[in-house]
């Protein structure tokens, strides 16, 4: 029935085709504002290329009157990887990623020491094992720390539970000043960039150059500058369709052009608040688009592994409070379906959803004609 709805309705499904500049509650819009963009406006569109004026509005979430439309420099994503097949690798940051200038200089002047092959006497007479005692049961136990946090973000969420707009905003305001996490500020981000992809993508449509029905899979690395933008992207990896692959490129250009992605600094590290500016990062994009899921991950890098769990606890409280203030609404399912994590101190934003109920709030969004 879906890709029924979508044949029927392609021919008018981009005829009034518009940024929606309906206001917005200003606190949530611009709560986590670059990650929902890249794993839920992005990833919709690839899903179903004729649904993307629909899926624009996903983004247009976060482009209210507040934000901003003037020129930039289009960024290009480069290709320094060929097409793969590997449907079940995992991509893993080249060793020595994220090591300064200085750490690299010490590995090359550490001198290498030989590897020696050492063969066991079989004929060896082996000690008898000592048998291991049985243990002893606490009648009190204690939690592991891991389990310790987990329950605290949990009981944290449930006492933010805000009651209006208002109290949510004051809430998240508190989350972000609690956790040193950055709330994008609207006025930072330009919406032409997100503009200027939808048409070039919507030609790409009315050619007839886009295979609906496609898989694809691509990982980009780039840097984040001074400025919040994206430099030097990189394709890594990449399989599927060449075309739909290029439509991905595009939209994280536009998303890097857009300074979306300013809300990955760390607010210990501004220096002038009035000031739009990041700590320069590695950080790398992963999409992958089958027929069961759509999936990304965002990874970027933190000074150190206890800032990157304070920054990921801070961002899934705020994604919470997100939740809870759009209940009811398709984008408590975008809140719900993001989380954040870390693993030593890359800061890990994934997005997962099923490819049905991705389907179904496309469908939502038809025209009547296309029902």
């Amino acid at each position: 029935m879906v890709r029924k709805a979508f044949k029927l309705g392609m021919s008018e499904l981009f005829a009034d085709s518009q940024i929606n500049r309906e206001p917005r509650w200003p606190g949530l819009l611009r709560l986590t504002g670059a990650s929902l963009i890249l794993h839920a406006a992005l990833l919709a569109s690839l899903l179903y290329v004729p649904g993307i004026r629909d899926a624009f509005n996903i983004a247009a979430l976060l482009a209210n009157t507040g934000y901003v439309d003037q020129a930039y420099s289009k960024t290009e994503v480069a290709e320094d990887a060929q097409m793969l097949s590997l449907a079940h690798d995992k991509f893993r940051y080249p060793r020595g990623y994220f090591a300064t200038e200085g750490q690299l200089q010490a590995v090359a002047l550490t001198p290498s020491v030989p590897q020696m092959t050492f063969t066991p006497n079989l004929s060896r007479q082996l000690p008898t094992p000592t048998p291991t005692p049985e243990a002893s049961p606490s009648l009190s136990p204690e939690a592991s720390p891991a389990a310790t946090t987990v329950a605290k973000a949990a009981d944290n969420s449930k006492a933010a539970d805000p009651k209006t707009p208002e109290e949510a905003e004051r809430e998240l305001n508190k989350i972000a000043a609690e956790n040193n996490v950055v709330r994008p500020n609207e006025n930072d981000i330009n919406t032409r960039p997100l503009k200027d992809w939808l048409a070039r993508a919507n030609a790409l449509r009315d050619k007839g150059q886009l295979d609906l029905s496609s898989e694809i899979e691509i990982t980009i690395a780039a840097s984040l500058n001074t400025d919040c933008k994206l430099t030097n992207p990189n394709v890594l990896q990449k399989r599927g369709d060449s075309r739909l692959i290029d439509v991905a490129k595009d939209m994280v250009s536009a998303i890097g052009d857009s300074g979306m992605l300013s809300f990955l600094r760390d607010p210990r590290k501004v220096t002038d608040p009035t000031k739009l500016s990041c700590d320069a990062m590695p950080l790398q994009v992963t999409i992958k688009l089958d027929q069961n899921d759509i999936a990304a991950k965002v990874e970027s890098q933190a000074d150190s592994p206890e800032r990157a769990v304070q920054m990921a606890k801070g961002y899934n409280t705020l994604l919470t409070v997100g939740e809870f203030a759009k209940r009811g609404h398709d984008e408590e399912i975008l809140y719900r379906n993001t989380k954040v994590t870390s693993e030593g101190k890359q800061i890990l934003v994934n997005f997962s959803m099923p490819r049905p109920t991705a389907s179904e709030m496309l469908k939502k969004q038809l025209p009547p004609s296309g029902l």
